[in-house]
């Protein structure tokens, strides 16, 4: 009778990572055998192992060999950052200093219910970091410059801080960038709740003609109560987010989630950003015909309800409302603040094309947007007049027109855009003389685009009108 084989003894691993961090544990065949978020701390067997740790976008891999009986502990790498450093902050301790280092307030507005706080990383020594940062109201108009608003402070700090007291409402921040053009991003202001945004001011230019301007692109952004200064952990997950969001990183963000629902939520926006990152990860699995996890769902849906109780109103809350209801009825004639939530308004315009109304900012940016980052950009210097009133038509009858009219011309016109070209390129792939409803054609070209070009049905409209026009004078 053979005896089995013992069992190996097992030994304790463990890591001291942040919370937020991951970390894998990866075995000598390639396999996963532990993942945590967070300190890690598991049993193994004797054997060489890769641990992983992942910091936001930062990565960082080391192998441990386990061979017993005593406890191994891996080492945080000293470059993924620690979660307890405070001197990787200098802004924070800028920002929590006396008095003289606090944020120069403006009055953009009486009676204000919020705040938008900008602390601006200062670049070369005497270069203003908000040089052609203007805030603006939704209609567009001039509320603060805040170059001219918040002189360089004195003595010199290495962050200038601006508050600009707002009624609740949506808002414009436009950024003047010389030769390279102008771009606008939403800012929402909630009620008795500050915004804040924190950025660094990077070079432009050329070391002859250097052109300093605040990096809104990769810019943090968080919320709390108006008066509370950030802790350095509430900067920390504000900045990380990002790349969960990106990732997506949904099981860090599902770990988050988690602790968040129930609880009280210190920052809102990245509540909202996190509940965006099981969105973002629960639409990707639907396009590659996973089913997506009722478990997310039920996390962004607990997540909403608290959300409503403290910031209503808020537009990228509002795009996580309208995902777990597309019936629900709402309209986004401005744009949210994140990219995530564009992709949420553009998918439901399919059906429901009234989400983005014709003429409004959201439908003439669409054709703009500008970089690729968290945060929903447009270039601002390129945005067209509203299309001038037409002959009104069934959509239909305007698409059927487009392509007969493209047909008959057989060349396209110089000035036609590039939407304009992806509309017509989809709609000549259509038959629209066959049998099948118009309504269910309309819907494929939608998608289409929705999906390739990221654009709601306002845009694809108001693209088809301005390509008929063009295409009828080549033909006159």
């Amino acid at each position: 009778m053979s005896r089995s084989n013992p069992e190996p003894p097992s030994v304790r691993l463990f890591a001291q990572a942040g919370s937020d961090s991951e970390v894998f544990v990866i075995d000598h065949a390639f396999q996963l055998v532990a993942r945590a978020v967070g300190p890690l701390d598991v049993q193994v067997s004797p054997g060489i192992y890769k641990v992983k740790f992942r910091r936001g976008t930062t990565v960082r891999e080391t192998t441990t060999i386990v061979s017993g009986p005593s406890d191994v502990e891996v080492a945080v790498p000293a470059d993924l950052g620690s979660p307890d450093v405070a001197a990787s902050q200098p802004e924070v301790q800028a920002m929590a200093s006396p008095a003289p280092d606090r944020p120069k307030r403006v009055s953009a507005r009486p009676a204000p219910g919020g705040e938008l706080v900008l602390d601006l990383r200062l670049g070369a020594a005497g270069a203003h970091p908000a040089e052609g940062l203007t805030v603006h109201d939704a209609s567009g108009a001039l509320l603060t410059d805040v170059r001219r608003e918040c002189p360089l402070p004195q003595p010199p700090s290495p962050t200038l801080a601006c508050a600009v007291s707002l009624r609740p409402g949506a808002y414009r921040l436009r950024l003047a960038r010389g030769p390279f053009g102008t771009i606008e991003q939403s800012i929402a202001i909630c009620d008795k709740w500050q915004t804040r945004l924190s950025a660094t001011a990077i070079d432009l230019g050329t070391s002859s003609a250097p052109l300093w301007r605040a990096d809104l692109a990769n810019a943090t952004l968080m919320m709390g109560p108006i008066g509370q200064q950030p802790s350095t952990e509430t900067l920390r997950y504000a900045d990380t987010v990002k790349s969960w969001l990106a990732g997506p990183q949904s099981t860090i963000a599902t770990a988050h989630a988690e602790r968040l629902a129930g609880t009280p939520i210190a920052d809102p926006l990245f509540a909202i950003s996190v509940a965006h990152t099981l969105v973002r990860q629960s639409m990707i699995d639907r396009e590659f015909g996973k089913t997506p996890s009722k478990d997310q769902r039920a996390l962004v849906a607990r997540l909403v309800a608290q959300l409503e109780t403290l910031v209503p109103g808020h537009p990228d809350l509002a795009s996580l409302a309208l995902w777990l209801t597309p019936q629900r009825t709402i309209a986004f004639a401005l744009p949210p603040m994140l990219r995530s939530s564009w992709a949420i308004i553009v998918a439901a315009s399919v059906r429901r094309p009234a989400i983005v109304p014709a003429g409004s900012l959201s439908a003439l940016m669409a054709e703009h947007l500008w970089g690729s980052q968290t945060w929903l950009a447009w270039r601002f210097d390129l945005l067209g007049a509203p299309a001038e009133s037409a002959p009104k038509r069934s959509r239909s009858s305007l698409f059927q027109a487009v392509v007969q009219a493209a047909g008959a011309l057989g060349t396209m016109p110089s000035s036609v855009t590039d939407l304009e070209r992806a509309v017509l390129t989809r709609l000549q792939g259509l038959d629209t003389g066959d049998s099948a409803p118009i309504t269910k054609k309309l819907r494929v070209v939608s998608a289409q685009l929705a999906r390739g070009v990221g654009v709601p049905m306002a845009s694809v409209d108001r693209a088809a009108s301005s390509l008929l026009a063009k295409l009828s004078r080549g033909t006159e």
